[in-house]
């Protein structure tokens, strides 16, 4: 499932390198082709990699914060009684 969505982000970002390089008035000859066709699967999966990272970090600090307002609420409703 990762490496399907890095192989098909591997293409956008290939055509993105390509635009960019259009865009910013590089010559575009073999060598940028071959450059920006290897470059773009390692670039394409640290952006998936970086999302699933940024997504399990996020997940975990939910976490956190749901556990330490239900330590919040029990701490408060014991001292009460």
């Amino acid at each position: 499932m990762v490496l399907h969505m890095i192989f098909k982000l591997s293409v956008i970002m290939f055509l993105g390198l390509l635009a960019a390089g259009i865009q910013f008035g590089a010559n575009i000859g073999m060598w940028f082709i071959l450059i920006a066709l290897v470059v773009s699967p390692f670039l394409s999966a640290a952006i998936v990699l970086g999302i699933a990272q940024w997504a399990d970090w996020s997940d975990r600090r939910a976490r956190a914060k749901r556990i330490a307002k239900a330590k919040a609420r029990k701490s408060s409703v014991s001292t009460t009684d």
